[in-house]
């Protein structure tokens, strides 16, 4: 096949899948064939929309300043992807090209890709199993928590979209600027998402969230582990079926069956993250990605507080270093220096503690002596002052004693002189009478 502005050596031969803006198609380089795909868009996808707009009377110049936005759109979310190379889980572009004719603003993107299977391709050669299909679910939403760190709210997460490596690591493709290829007047708005994998929220008009993603991721991992079966449909094929299951998921009383060969543990998840109320599923593409690793690592602690709404404490957890990593045994090694000097730290203060005691001790046996050697001295000054006071008592006892006998002894003189007197006096009258 023949192709306007194609790297040189450049032959792409082999259809392996067309959309409404262009088809994914083999590649050879000069005449071998590679490991690479090559996506073509054409912009716009009908070169006769060219011709509606000069037939209106707008000229090339303002056809290109139509187009130009729409090429633009597809440059920046190219330049965007390439910086998520880092992420396996994603879709690589391994290079790209824009060529315009010369006689229009009629544009070919080339955009190399990554040769990849689809999953309808892998399941159709590798037996599903909860593990497998764990899997499926860990790598996608790795994918999607990269998309949404990039601003990218991927509008459609359905089978169509994912591919597998042949190593067997799940991918995550499609370009959202093939929503945006709408041309008013002369193309209509882009293919919509199948509804078959959206959130009820988003079929009824809402928009699309990382919770609506989460919703879809679940959906197709229930899909695929029940026998590529959507809930409430037996036959795939019958599309009145399909649409009269989507219906059912619109009703908010509608509950989902465990899926059809699903362990306990992976229906929880897979029934969590399709629950009607998007409050209610995982909070964040990161909690539903922890909670399969959990399930893949036989966590089950970490999965039930995740699937109780505790999270936090699991990632609270998980912050803390593995004792076999360098971190850890750092987090360790300092952990015991700091354990060892607490325990130096409180010897020394238990060693000051018992020093203080015995200070103390001390004091109040120097103490209690003075106080009791005072005591002592205080009592023999009173003892003293008693002694010095009886003495005087006796002293003064004895003054008196002597006082009152000399006065005694001045009155008995005194009686006997009058005694004697009246004696005397009598004796004279006597005398003189006689």
């Amino acid at each position: 096949m023949s192709f306007y502005g194609l790297w040189k050596g450049w032959e792409l031969t082999e259809v392996l899948g067309k959309d409404d803006f262009g088809a994914v198609y083999s590649a050879t380089v000069d005449g071998q064939e590679i490991d690479s795909v090559v996506k073509v868009v054409n912009i716009p996808v009908d070169a006769e929309i060219i011709d509606k707009m000069l037939a209106d009377g707008k000229s090339l110049s303002d056809a290109e300043d139509i187009l130009q936005p729409i090429v633009d759109r597809w440059i920046d979310e190219i330049i965007s992807k390439d910086t998520m190379a880092g992420n396996d889980n994603i879709v690589k572009i391994q290079d790209y090209k824009l060529s315009r004719y010369p006689y229009a603003p009629v544009f070919m993107l080339y955009i190399r890709l990554e040769k990849l299977s689809t999953i309808s391709d892998y399941f159709a050669n590798v037996p599903v199993n909860a593990n497998t299909v764990a899997k499926l679910g860990a790598d996608i939403c790795s994918a999607l928590e990269m998309c949404e760190s990039a601003n990218i709210v991927k509008s459609e997460v359905s089978p169509r979209k994912l591919y597998v490596s042949s190593n067997g690591t799940f991918k995550l493709g499609g370009f959202e600027s093939s929503r945006g290829m709408a041309i008013p007047g002369y193309m209509d708005a882009s293919t919509a998402p199948s509804p078959d994998y959206l959130a009820p929220e988003v079929i009824k008009g809402g928009e699309t969230t990382s919770l609506s993603n989460i919703y879809s991721l679940g959906l197709v991992m229930y899909t695929v582990i029940n026998g590529g079966k959507l809930p409430f449909v037996t036959n795939m094929n019958d599309r009145d079926e399909v649409k009269a299951a989507i219906v059912s998921r619109l009703d908010s009383g509608v509950k989902f069956d465990i899926p059809a060969g699903c362990d306990e543990a992976l229906a929880k998840i897979i029934l969590k993250a399709t629950t009607y109320a998007p409050e209610e599923r995982f909070a964040s593409l990161k909690e539903m990605g922890r909670a399969i690793r959990a399930y893949n690592e036989k966590d089950f602690q970490s999965l039930n507080l995740i699937l109780e709404g505790k999270a936090a404490e699991v990632f609270a957890n998980d912050a803390k270093p593995s004792p076999d990593s360098e971190e850890g045994k750092a987090a360790a090694a300092a952990a015991a220096a700091e354990a060892a000097l607490a325990k130096k730290q409180a010897e020394a203060a238990e060693k000051a503690a018992e020093e203080e005691r015995r200070r103390a001790e001390k004091l109040k046996k120097e103490q209690d002596a003075a106080a009791a050697k005072e005591a002592e001295a205080e009592k023999r000054a009173a003892e003293k002052r008693d002694a010095r006071d009886q003495k005087i008592a006796r002293a003064k006892a004895a003054e008196e004693a002597r006082l009152a006998e000399q006065q005694a002894e001045a009155e008995r003189r005194e009686a006997e002189r009058i005694e004697a007197e009246k004696k005397a006096k009598a004796e004279a009258e006597a005398k003189a009478a006689a």
